[in-house]
Protein backbone atom coordinates (compact mmCIF):
# COMPACT_ATOMS: atom_id res chain seq x y z
CA UNK A 1 0.00 0.00 0.00
CA UNK A 2 1.35 3.59 -0.89
CA UNK A 3 2.94 5.60 2.33
CA UNK A 4 0.34 8.70 1.59
CA UNK A 5 1.85 11.76 2.96
CA UNK A 6 -1.81 13.27 4.10
CA UNK A 7 -3.05 16.83 2.48
CA UNK A 8 -1.54 18.82 -0.38
CA UNK A 9 0.70 20.14 -1.48
CA UNK A 10 3.06 21.39 1.31
CA UNK A 11 5.55 23.51 -0.35
CA UNK A 12 9.56 23.58 0.28
CA UNK A 13 8.86 21.48 3.38
CA UNK A 14 8.65 18.03 2.01
CA UNK A 15 11.72 16.63 2.58
CA UNK A 16 13.54 13.08 2.56
CA UNK A 17 16.90 11.44 4.32
CA UNK A 18 18.62 11.63 0.62
CA UNK A 19 19.05 15.10 -0.57
CA UNK A 20 17.42 15.55 -4.59
CA UNK A 21 21.17 15.76 -5.19
CA UNK A 22 21.60 12.34 -4.13
CA UNK A 23 18.40 10.42 -5.27
CA UNK A 24 18.96 11.85 -9.29
CA UNK A 25 23.11 10.80 -8.64
CA UNK A 26 21.82 6.94 -7.68
CA UNK A 27 19.37 7.06 -9.66
CA UNK A 28 21.36 7.88 -13.09
CA UNK A 29 24.64 5.44 -12.06
CA UNK A 30 21.85 2.72 -11.51
CA UNK A 31 20.80 3.39 -15.02
CA UNK A 32 24.28 2.96 -16.52
CA UNK A 33 24.61 -0.36 -14.74
CA UNK A 34 21.93 -1.73 -16.32
CA UNK A 35 22.43 -4.69 -19.21
CA UNK A 36 25.69 -3.56 -21.32
CA UNK A 37 22.80 -3.56 -23.92
CA UNK A 38 20.97 -0.96 -22.55
CA UNK A 39 23.47 1.00 -21.71
CA UNK A 40 25.29 0.35 -25.16
CA UNK A 41 21.87 1.53 -27.01
CA UNK A 42 22.16 4.96 -24.77
CA UNK A 43 25.60 5.75 -25.67
CA UNK A 44 25.32 5.22 -29.39
CA UNK A 45 22.13 7.45 -29.31
CA UNK A 46 24.10 10.10 -26.94
CA UNK A 47 27.14 9.95 -29.16
CA UNK A 48 26.27 8.58 -32.26
CA UNK A 49 28.38 6.21 -32.54
CA UNK A 50 27.44 2.53 -34.10
CA UNK A 51 29.04 -0.20 -31.56
CA UNK A 52 27.25 -3.48 -31.59
CA UNK A 53 24.72 -3.70 -28.57
CA UNK A 54 25.41 -7.64 -28.54
CA UNK A 55 28.75 -8.07 -28.07
CA UNK A 56 29.77 -4.65 -26.39
CA UNK A 57 31.75 -4.72 -22.97
CA UNK A 58 31.56 -1.77 -20.93
CA UNK A 59 34.16 -1.58 -17.94
CA UNK A 60 33.55 1.34 -15.45
CA UNK A 61 36.00 4.31 -14.05
CA UNK A 62 34.08 5.53 -11.01
CA UNK A 63 36.11 8.12 -9.36
CA UNK A 64 35.19 9.18 -5.70
CA UNK A 65 35.35 13.09 -4.46
CA UNK A 66 35.64 13.98 -1.44
CA UNK A 67 33.74 17.74 -0.71
CA UNK A 68 34.16 20.51 1.69
CA UNK A 69 36.85 19.11 3.49
CA UNK A 70 34.47 16.42 5.54
CA UNK A 71 35.14 12.76 5.36
CA UNK A 72 31.91 11.74 3.15
CA UNK A 73 32.67 10.69 -0.32
CA UNK A 74 30.39 10.67 -3.20
CA UNK A 75 30.85 9.48 -6.72
CA UNK A 76 31.94 12.27 -8.67
CA UNK A 77 31.87 10.84 -12.30
CA UNK A 78 30.35 8.61 -14.97
CA UNK A 79 32.92 7.69 -17.50
CA UNK A 80 32.00 4.66 -18.95
CA UNK A 81 34.71 2.04 -21.62
CA UNK A 82 33.50 0.32 -24.30
CA UNK A 83 35.41 -2.85 -25.22
CA UNK A 84 38.78 -1.82 -23.57
CA UNK A 85 38.86 1.25 -26.15
CA UNK A 86 36.56 3.72 -26.60
CA UNK A 87 36.05 5.95 -23.17
CA UNK A 88 32.83 8.32 -22.50
CA UNK A 89 32.00 10.81 -19.74
CA UNK A 90 28.37 11.36 -18.89
CA UNK A 91 27.85 14.40 -16.11
CA UNK A 92 24.30 14.43 -15.38
CA UNK A 93 22.64 17.83 -13.55
CA UNK A 94 19.25 18.48 -12.40
CA UNK A 95 19.47 22.32 -12.59
CA UNK A 96 21.95 24.97 -14.37
CA UNK A 97 25.90 25.36 -12.86
CA UNK A 98 28.26 27.43 -14.19
CA UNK A 99 31.02 25.35 -12.31
CA UNK A 100 29.95 22.45 -14.10
CA UNK A 101 32.62 22.87 -17.43
CA UNK A 102 35.60 22.92 -14.97
CA UNK A 103 34.52 19.69 -12.98
CA UNK A 104 33.69 17.51 -16.53
CA UNK A 105 37.43 18.91 -17.47
CA UNK A 106 39.15 17.91 -14.15
CA UNK A 107 37.70 14.22 -13.82
CA UNK A 108 38.60 14.22 -17.52
CA UNK A 109 41.64 15.35 -16.59
CA UNK A 110 41.96 12.26 -13.94
CA UNK A 111 40.93 9.30 -16.36
CA UNK A 112 43.44 10.70 -18.56
CA UNK A 113 46.40 10.97 -16.53
CA UNK A 114 45.22 7.27 -15.47
CA UNK A 115 45.45 6.18 -18.92
CA UNK A 116 48.20 7.88 -20.30
CA UNK A 117 50.88 6.60 -23.04
CA UNK A 118 54.73 7.17 -23.36
CA UNK A 119 56.04 5.93 -26.46
CA UNK A 120 59.12 7.39 -28.67
CA UNK A 121 59.19 9.65 -31.91
CA UNK A 122 60.01 7.45 -35.12
CA UNK A 123 62.66 9.40 -35.98
CA UNK A 124 64.73 11.23 -32.82
CA UNK A 125 63.47 8.33 -30.42
CA UNK A 126 62.35 11.20 -27.94
CA UNK A 127 59.76 10.48 -25.65
CA UNK A 128 56.25 11.81 -26.76
CA UNK A 129 53.49 11.51 -23.27
CA UNK A 130 49.53 11.09 -24.81
CA UNK A 131 46.78 11.93 -22.63
CA UNK A 132 43.45 9.61 -23.64
CA UNK A 133 40.54 12.54 -22.57
CA UNK A 134 36.94 10.63 -22.49
CA UNK A 135 34.82 12.53 -24.76
CA UNK A 136 32.43 14.04 -22.60
CA UNK A 137 28.85 15.05 -22.60
CA UNK A 138 26.57 17.27 -20.11
CA UNK A 139 23.06 15.86 -19.45
CA UNK A 140 20.86 18.41 -18.07
CA UNK A 141 17.95 16.30 -16.06
CA UNK A 142 15.74 18.46 -15.50
CA UNK A 143 13.60 21.69 -17.37
CA UNK A 144 16.68 24.68 -18.00
CA UNK A 145 16.77 27.66 -19.25
CA UNK A 146 16.85 28.32 -22.81
CA UNK A 147 20.16 30.09 -21.84
CA UNK A 148 21.61 27.03 -21.51
CA UNK A 149 24.15 26.25 -24.66
CA UNK A 150 24.09 23.24 -26.44
CA UNK A 151 27.66 23.35 -26.38
CA UNK A 152 29.88 24.47 -23.26
CA UNK A 153 33.39 25.95 -23.79
CA UNK A 154 36.93 26.02 -21.46
CA UNK A 155 39.90 27.84 -23.04
CA UNK A 156 43.16 26.18 -22.13
CA UNK A 157 45.67 28.95 -22.29
CA UNK A 158 49.10 27.48 -22.46
CA UNK A 159 50.70 30.65 -22.62
CA UNK A 160 53.70 30.30 -25.03
CA UNK A 161 51.58 27.43 -27.22
CA UNK A 162 48.04 28.44 -29.12
CA UNK A 163 45.20 27.87 -26.45
CA UNK A 164 42.91 25.08 -27.34
CA UNK A 165 39.01 25.20 -26.27
CA UNK A 166 38.06 22.24 -24.67
CA UNK A 167 34.14 21.74 -26.05
CA UNK A 168 31.28 19.92 -24.03
CA UNK A 169 28.29 19.03 -25.71
CA UNK A 170 25.45 19.49 -23.81
CA UNK A 171 21.74 17.52 -24.07
CA UNK A 172 18.84 19.12 -22.70
CA UNK A 173 16.55 15.93 -21.46
CA UNK A 174 13.45 17.93 -21.40
CA UNK A 175 13.62 19.04 -24.73
CA UNK A 176 13.59 15.77 -26.33
CA UNK A 177 10.23 13.93 -26.27
CA UNK A 178 9.61 10.15 -25.86
CA UNK A 179 9.39 9.50 -29.50
CA UNK A 180 12.61 10.55 -30.00
CA UNK A 181 14.26 8.36 -26.72
CA UNK A 182 13.13 5.57 -28.32
CA UNK A 183 14.10 6.90 -31.76
CA UNK A 184 17.51 7.00 -30.55
CA UNK A 185 17.54 3.97 -27.97
CA UNK A 186 17.78 5.80 -25.64
CA UNK A 187 15.02 5.08 -22.93
CA UNK A 188 17.14 4.40 -20.30
CA UNK A 189 16.95 7.82 -19.35
CA UNK A 190 12.77 8.04 -19.77
CA UNK A 191 12.31 8.22 -16.10
CA UNK A 192 13.85 11.41 -15.74
CA UNK A 193 10.39 12.79 -17.89
CA UNK A 194 9.01 13.35 -14.90
CA UNK A 195 10.58 16.42 -14.09
CA UNK A 196 9.15 17.73 -17.24
CA UNK A 197 6.17 18.78 -14.84
CA UNK A 198 7.77 19.48 -11.94
CA UNK A 199 7.54 23.48 -12.13
CA UNK A 200 4.07 23.01 -12.96
CA UNK A 201 3.17 20.28 -9.85
CA UNK A 202 5.05 22.84 -7.47
CA UNK A 203 2.66 25.98 -8.98
CA UNK A 204 2.14 28.22 -5.43
CA UNK A 205 -1.31 26.99 -5.17
CA UNK A 206 -0.72 23.40 -5.94
CA UNK A 207 -1.99 21.62 -9.26
CA UNK A 208 -4.82 21.54 -11.03
CA UNK A 209 -6.65 19.19 -12.91
CA UNK A 210 -5.07 19.83 -16.57
CA UNK A 211 -1.40 19.49 -14.53
CA UNK A 212 -2.31 16.38 -13.28
CA UNK A 213 -3.80 14.28 -15.95
CA UNK A 214 -1.12 15.37 -17.84
CA UNK A 215 1.34 13.74 -15.65
CA UNK A 216 -0.76 10.43 -15.51
CA UNK A 217 -0.32 10.47 -19.80
CA UNK A 218 3.36 11.12 -18.98
CA UNK A 219 3.62 8.45 -17.09
CA UNK A 220 1.74 6.02 -18.95
CA UNK A 221 2.34 7.24 -21.97
CA UNK A 222 5.53 8.54 -22.20
CA UNK A 223 7.21 6.46 -19.64
CA UNK A 224 5.56 3.03 -18.94
CA UNK A 225 4.05 2.34 -22.45
CA UNK A 226 7.74 3.37 -24.04
CA UNK A 227 9.64 1.03 -21.43
CA UNK A 228 7.78 -2.03 -22.53
CA UNK A 229 7.51 -1.17 -26.20
CA UNK A 230 11.91 -0.99 -26.32
CA UNK A 231 11.65 -4.35 -23.79
CA UNK A 232 8.93 -6.07 -26.70
CA UNK A 233 11.81 -4.92 -29.47
CA UNK A 234 14.90 -5.99 -28.06
CA UNK A 235 16.49 -2.71 -26.79
CA UNK A 236 16.19 -3.50 -23.44
CA UNK A 237 16.35 -6.77 -21.37
CA UNK A 238 12.97 -7.53 -18.86
CA UNK A 239 15.32 -7.03 -15.86
CA UNK A 240 16.26 -3.75 -17.81
CA UNK A 241 12.73 -2.75 -17.87
CA UNK A 242 11.74 -4.12 -14.65
CA UNK A 243 14.50 -1.95 -12.54
CA UNK A 244 13.46 1.26 -14.77
CA UNK A 245 9.88 1.04 -13.31
CA UNK A 246 11.30 0.55 -10.01
CA UNK A 247 13.27 3.81 -10.33
CA UNK A 248 10.64 5.56 -12.19
CA UNK A 249 8.64 4.75 -9.08
CA UNK A 250 11.62 5.87 -6.52
CA UNK A 251 11.41 9.48 -8.34
CA UNK A 252 8.01 9.96 -8.76
CA UNK A 253 7.56 9.16 -4.88
CA UNK A 254 10.47 11.90 -4.23
CA UNK A 255 9.08 14.21 -6.63
CA UNK A 256 5.14 14.30 -6.46
CA UNK A 257 4.33 11.62 -2.98
CA UNK A 258 3.18 14.79 -1.33
CA UNK A 259 0.04 15.56 -3.59
CA UNK A 260 -2.66 13.18 -2.63
CA UNK A 261 -4.32 14.53 -5.67
CA UNK A 262 -1.60 11.91 -7.61
CA UNK A 263 -2.34 8.62 -5.71
CA UNK A 264 -4.44 7.17 -9.08
CA UNK A 265 -1.10 7.87 -10.50
CA UNK A 266 1.42 6.02 -8.53
CA UNK A 267 -0.74 3.06 -8.01
CA UNK A 268 -0.41 3.13 -12.27
CA UNK A 269 3.52 2.49 -11.70
CA UNK A 270 3.01 0.37 -8.66
CA UNK A 271 0.40 -2.06 -10.41
CA UNK A 272 2.73 -2.09 -13.63
CA UNK A 273 5.64 -2.94 -11.34
CA UNK A 274 3.64 -5.50 -10.30
CA UNK A 275 2.79 -7.10 -13.55
CA UNK A 276 6.81 -6.74 -14.54
CA UNK A 277 7.58 -8.26 -11.43
CA UNK A 278 5.04 -11.17 -12.63
CA UNK A 279 6.18 -11.38 -16.33
CA UNK A 280 9.97 -11.98 -14.71
CA UNK A 281 9.00 -14.80 -12.11
CA UNK A 282 6.95 -16.15 -15.22
CA UNK A 283 9.97 -16.11 -16.88
CA UNK A 284 12.03 -17.59 -14.59
CA UNK A 285 9.97 -20.34 -13.95
CA UNK A 286 9.38 -20.99 -17.66
CA UNK A 287 13.38 -21.14 -18.08
CA UNK A 288 13.33 -23.40 -15.02
CA UNK A 289 10.94 -25.83 -16.83
CA UNK A 290 13.44 -25.88 -19.83
CA UNK A 291 16.30 -26.97 -17.95
CA UNK A 292 14.31 -29.52 -16.31
CA UNK A 293 13.24 -30.34 -19.55
CA UNK A 294 16.57 -30.87 -21.08
CA UNK A 295 17.89 -32.22 -18.14
CA UNK A 296 15.11 -34.80 -18.64
CA UNK A 297 15.90 -35.57 -22.47
CA UNK A 298 20.23 -35.58 -21.60
CA UNK A 299 19.68 -38.46 -18.87
CA UNK A 300 17.62 -40.35 -21.50
CA UNK A 301 20.47 -39.68 -24.25
CA UNK A 302 23.19 -40.71 -21.70
CA UNK A 303 20.75 -44.27 -21.07
CA UNK A 304 20.39 -44.71 -24.59
CA UNK A 305 24.40 -44.13 -25.22
CA UNK A 306 24.99 -46.26 -22.11
CA UNK A 307 22.69 -49.03 -23.76
CA UNK A 308 24.51 -49.10 -27.28
CA UNK A 309 27.85 -48.83 -25.63
CA UNK A 310 26.87 -52.05 -23.80
CA UNK A 311 26.08 -53.87 -26.97
CA UNK A 312 28.63 -52.83 -28.35
CA UNK A 313 30.78 -54.02 -25.59
CA UNK A 314 28.96 -57.44 -25.72
CA UNK A 315 29.62 -57.40 -29.43
CA UNK A 316 33.15 -56.94 -28.86
CA UNK A 317 33.18 -59.76 -26.44
CA UNK A 318 31.77 -61.84 -29.20
CA UNK A 319 34.03 -61.14 -31.41
CA UNK A 320 36.83 -62.34 -29.39
CA UNK A 321 35.67 -65.40 -28.67
CA UNK A 322 34.85 -66.28 -32.17
CA UNK A 323 38.71 -65.61 -32.32
CA UNK A 324 39.73 -67.41 -29.79
CA UNK A 325 37.58 -70.44 -31.68
CA UNK A 326 39.04 -69.48 -34.97
CA UNK A 327 42.49 -69.69 -33.55
CA UNK A 328 42.27 -73.01 -31.99
CA UNK A 329 40.69 -74.82 -35.07
CA UNK A 330 43.67 -73.17 -36.91
CA UNK A 331 45.98 -75.03 -34.55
Amino acid sequence: MKNTKQGNYRGDTYTTKESADQIFDHAFKKMLTLSSKAVTNMINGLFGTDHNPSTTTITYHWTEHQADGTLKTTLADSILILNDKYAYHMEAQITEDNEIVFRVFSYGYGYADVNKEIHTTEFDNKPVYTLHFPEPRIIYLGDVSSSVPDELQLKLDFQNNSPYIYSVPTVKLAQLSAQELNDRKMIILIPFHLLKLRKLMNRKNGPDKTTINSLKNLVETDILQSIEINQQLGNITPSDAHQLISLTKKLYTYLYDAYTETEEVWNMIDQSLELESDALILKMEAMENTIKDMDVKMADKLAEIADKDAEIADKDAEIERLKAELAKLQT
